[in-house]
């Protein structure tokens, strides 16, 4: 046994699903001419933790590994935006998710690309 090795999976039950795919990658694969396109995302509650001792990298046949101790620093929010042609990255973090701030940071994106 290795129990250090794990894989986690989950299948969507979104009916809708094959349709959403279809459309994202659609833009990916055919983007609109003259047009920026802009993902954003938010990932909540980030851990921030400071391991007692260094990770150690990964090798051939050996995942990365760390130990199983930590001082957690608390958590943060990323907001994020990418313009997919250009690779520019506009991004914000805020101590606590709440709902009101995804509407901030589509506004603070807005501004980034004012064009």
């Amino acid at each position: 046994m290795q129990p250090w090795h794990s894989e986690i999976f989950k299948f969507c039950t979104d009916p809708k699903l094959v349709a959403k795919v279809t459309d994202i990658v659609g833009v990916y694969l055919d983007p609109p001419e003259n047009e920026i396109v802009v993902c954003v995302d938010e990932k909540s509650e980030i851990q921030a933790p400071d391991r007692t001792a260094p990770t150690l990298p990964m090798q051939i046949g050996l995942p990365e590994r760390q130990t199983h101790d930590y001082v957690r620093n608390g958590t943060t929010t990323l907001f994020a935006a990418l313009e997919i042609a250009a690779g520019k990255l506009t991004g914000i973090c805020r101590p606590r998710y709440r709902h009101h701030r995804i509407l901030v940071f589509v506004k603070h994106a807005a501004r980034a690309y004012p064009d």
